[in-house]
């Protein structure tokens, strides 16, 4: 703690790390463009979106952009198509909990114009960890569907869907040398993890609508399900590094000794059969 005439005479920095860390207006877009059309037999609707969000912090944003559609088509007076797609890519860079209380009397740079550190475990330099460290996050997602309504006659329709969703991220991480705990005690710290799932789920059920004598009215439901889903995800870390100009785009250039991988699949099925009946009278009593 400098004494006021140090604060006078040797300390006599004031830098104001709110402003270099926080943005001082974090604006956000979310831009919607849409087409619609229908007729008697199909409607068609389509979109695409992209939007932007900025953080509080500077340099940290998400930005995701993709489209989608879905169709009804009267095939027959009582068969109908239905499909649908939406697809989005996302990307997200990670600049979180900087350090904009830090002591005002500590300037950016030092003499030689190289990052100011209070000492070799000063881990919490703002800039120094922005401009050195990376933290990214990019992924593709797809939700498809598709299915048929057939009204085989008019108290019983058969209706089946089949729903596909797909989902694939990469997440890149690297702590340098200096600056981070980690890639100071690691000497160095690069990371990626992948990850990738797929979910298939068929649904096919018969509905059985009628009224009786104007007051028993009868629903009858019945139908099957099934679901798979499967899941990878794989990691590759590097440590004690001999060159960090690529970081973690070259993990080679960590120690073979202390590389580290994993890997894991996970897998599971659901078979699934259901009913359901309903009987109302007169509108005033339903028993299920």
């Amino acid at each position: 703690y400098p004494s006021i005439q140090e604060l006078q005479t040797t300390w006599t920095t004031n830098t104001r790390w709110e402003d270099l860390v926080l943005r001082r207006l974090p604006v956000s877009n979310n831009t919607t463009v849409q087409v619609r059309s229908s007729n008697d037999k199909t409607s068609f609707l389509a979109s695409a979106n992209y939007f932007h969000d900025n953080g509080v912090f500077v340099d940290d944003w998400y930005k995701k952009f993709g489209g989608k559609f879905s169709v009804d088509h009267k095939l027959y007076k009582n068969f109908i198509l239905k499909a649908g797609a939406n697809i989005m890519h996302s990307q997200r860079n990670y600049n979180p909990g900087r350090s904009y209380n830090r002591n005002p009397i500590f300037p950016v740079y030092d003499a030689e114009g190289n990052y100011w550190l209070y000492s070799d475990q000063d881990y919490y330099h703002p800039i120094a960890l922005k401009e050195h460290s990376t933290n990214t996050t990019e992924g593709t997602s797809v939700i498809a569907n598709a299915g048929v309504e057939w009204r085989i006659f008019p108290a019983f329709t058969l209706t089946s869907q089949f729903n596909y969703k797909h989902g694939e991220r990469i997440q890149d991480i690297y702590n340098p040398k200096k600056y981070s705990e980690s890639g100071t005690f690691n000497k160095g710290f690069g990371q990626i993890i992948n990850g990738k799932d797929d979910n298939i789920v068929v649904d096919v059920y018969g509905t059985y609508d009628k009224v009786l004598a104007q007051k028993h009215h009868l629903t009858a439901m019945a139908g099957y399900s099934f679901e798979n889903y499967r899941a990878r995800s794989s990691s590759l870390a590097g440590k004690d590094f001999v060159n960090e100009t690529l970081g973690n785009e070259n993990l080679a250039a960590g120690n073979p000794e202390l590389y580290e991988i994993e890997n894991g699949l996970s897998e599971s099925k659901l078979v699934s059969g259901l009913m359901r009946l309903n009987y109302g009278y007169d509108n005033r009593y339903l028993f299920t």
